[in-house]
């Protein structure tokens, strides 16, 4: 640190000497200065308690403010933690119905398909018993063409 920084005469400063300070004052003032310097310090003092007194209370209501903050959280977070878990609760039986439901379903759905598999052979074997026809009309028309389409558009999958 520099010698500047360190005024023992400095009454705001961290080496403040009162002693070295007060026997300046009485040396270098008059009693009138004296007398002004100390209603200025009394007054500063007064303005510094006020100013500490107002952020002790500025202090005291935020340190309420959040302790009421804190306890309003927690009483939220109970809450939310009782919703999650009635939540969770809905979740599991929609589950157990859902596969119910689908356990109820299965055999429903193997019949369908069943059922769409032998609509798929019952339309080939229409357009087997069709085509003897198909083509026999077809040639008598002497459409060459269309009979042969036929033939190669049932041949596709």
């Amino acid at each position: 640190m520099s010698e500047k920084n360190i005024n023992p005469l400095d009454i705001n400063g961290q080496h403040f000497e009162p002693n070295l300070y007060l026997e300046k004052l009485f040396k270098e003032s008059t009693l009138k200065q004296v007398m002004d310097q100390e209603n200025e310090i009394i007054k500063d003092t007064q303005t510094l308690h006020s100013d500490m007194q107002t952020l002790v209370y500025e202090n005291y209501n935020k340190f309420i403010t959040a302790t009421d903050t804190v306890r309003k959280m927690k009483t939220d977070f109970k809450k939310m933690e009782t919703e999650m878990d009635l939540l969770a609760q809905n979740m599991e039986s929609i589950t157990s119905f859902s596969q119910q439901i689908s356990s109820t379903l299965q055999d429903t759905r193997e019949q369908i398909s069943k059922l769409s598999g032998i609509h798929s052979l019952l339309k080939r074997l229409q357009f087997l018993f069709k085509l003897p026809s198909t083509l026999k009309l077809r040639m008598e028309e002497k459409n060459y063409n269309q009979a042969s389409i036929v033939i190669v558009l049932r041949r596709l999958p």
